[in-house]
């Protein structure tokens, strides 16, 4: 399966896991949005890491004050976000070689009881 082009705003690490996981996952309309979510916060993650490199992990306010960088807790709240939508996304390399490149079985859920 060919890889479907990422959209135009993304960045650099954004649209390197869009054409990733559409190259090896058919997405439906559902998990396309969740997949675009993912990749906006992979960039914002990317920005993050410049930002701290740049930076460091800790910044001295106006007062003369050392406090964290607020970049760490933007990449500490994006990268959650990343993992919560990848896992609804059920992206895992359990499904069978058949499935490979294909559409995935969804799993089915238990219903409460």
């Amino acid at each position: 399966m060919t890889p479907s082009r990422p959209p135009a705003h993304l960045q650099a690490a954004g649209k390197r896991f869009y054409r990733q996981i559409t190259a090896e996952w058919e997405q439906g309309s559902h998990e396309s949005l969740l997949l675009v979510a993912a990749c906006e916060q992979l960039d914002i993650v990317e920005s993050c890491r410049q930002t701290i490199a740049a930076d460091g992990l800790q910044i001295t306010t106006a007062k003369g004050v050392q406090k964290e960088n607020p970049a760490v807790g933007t990449m500490r709240q994006a990268t959650r976000l990343i993992q919560s939508l990848v896992r609804q996304m059920d992206l895992t390399d359990e499904a069978p070689d058949s499935y490979r490149g294909k559409v995935r079985p969804h799993r089915h859920r238990r219903t409460n009881v």
